[in-house]
């Protein structure tokens, strides 16, 4: 059963000594690793692999050696981590330090995982910001607890990205001149998709519109639009613009879609727990609410954000538990406890 998301191992290859051994290391831990060595076959397109595993992995752990400091490769794993950081707006990037060297600027307000003088130690520092220890076992529970038949473990659906929304411009073409103009060309902008009405709103109103400039209309998934030679060999392509206008003011409607769905989210949790806690009130229960813990962690958000919640609406290390009712729960583990130490659940 997976015990945690999985981690991308960026690193130079001088370095695979100590990368083969982290990595064996955390996958006996119960971490899945996204190591080149194990996930790279002949043939393989080297930067779609690479951008595929750091898309779908967890977290970023960078071995920050004088080697890989130097690698092109460690580079542009980096800048793909950082950007994905940005996006996310929270910790993805995992620093390593195996010896002394000049940390990247971007890297240096980061607290390290220290394997330079003790293995082990480093190890330590790391494994606990991957999986927490005795997360949601209070002191009145053992950790040889034995839960009643098997969990089935739900993945939080992963947070949209915004970029994802976001209208890009694919290609474009001329279909000869226009007709009631002969001095303008008839272009379409082919776009990665058919845009929201909003969006669409937003681009053929640009804030950056001029009175001298043929306007533009969207048309299914392609933008038509009216350019002159001069326009087009002096690089005047407003069209791009304004695309790039409309996607920086539709951002607050992806923003409000994102927050929807993460509501819906909760909201779904929040009526398993009421359901659950009925469903105990009417058998005579006196205690907490029955809950079969799984020793899944993955990165969410939490749904009960209690005092202290340490993943209240930023992705973060998070569980899940399950009720009687088949309904069940994604929380932080700080949430967890509390709901265990307060009596609101309990383990059989």
């Amino acid at each position: 059963m997976e015990k945690s998301a999985k981690i991308f191992i960026s690193h130079s290859s001088k370095d695979k000594t100590f990368v083969r051994r982290l990595a064996e290391d955390l996958r006996k831990a119960g971490v899945p690793v996204w190591f080149d060595e194990w996930e790279l076959k002949v043939g393989d397109s080297l930067n779609f692999k690479i951008e595929e595993g750091i898309k779908e992995s967890s977290w970023l752990a960078v071995v920050i050696s004088s080697n890989s400091i130097n690698s092109k490769w460690v580079q542009k794993e980096l800048n793909a981590a950082f950007s994905k950081e940005l996006e996310r707006n929270n910790v993805f990037i995992l620093p390593i330090l195996i010896e002394d060297c000049d940390v990247p600027l971007f890297l240096k307000d980061k607290v390290f995982a220290d394997f330079r003088k003790s293995y082990d130690k480093g190890f330590e520092s790391l494994i606990k910001s991957l999986i927490p220890v005795n997360p949601y076992y209070p002191k009145s529970i053992s950790k040889d607890t034995v839960v009643k038949s098997e969990p089935v473990i739900h993945k939080q659906p992963p947070i949209p990205n915004p970029a994802e929304f976001l209208i890009k411009i694919e290609n474009a073409r001329i279909e000869g001149r226009d007709s009631q103009y002969p001095g303008l060309f008839n272009i379409y902008f082919k776009l990665n998709r058919t845009p929201e009405d909003e969006w669409i709103e937003l681009f053929e109103h640009p804030t950056t519109f001029s009175l001298s400039v043929h306007p533009a209309r969207v048309k299914y998934d392609e933008i038509f639009w009216h350019g002159s030679e001069e326009d087009i060999s002096r690089n005047k392509h407003w069209i791009y613009d304004w695309v790039e206008d409309a996607n920086q003011r539709f951002l607050p409607f992806i923003q409000k879609k994102i927050q929807s769905k993460q509501d819906a989210i909760r909201k779904t949790h929040l009526e398993n727990q009421k359901v659950a806690d009925l469903e105990n009130l009417l058998r005579g229960g006196r205690e907490g609410t029955l809950i079969r813990p799984t020793n899944a962690v993955m990165v969410g958000v939490c749904s009960l954000r209690l005092e202290g919640c340490s993943a209240p609406n930023i992705p973060a290390p998070i569980t899940q538990v399950n009720f009687q009712n088949e309904g069940h729960i994604h929380l932080c583990f700080n949430c967890l406890k509390k709901q265990i130490d307060d009596g609101k659940y309990r383990v059989e």
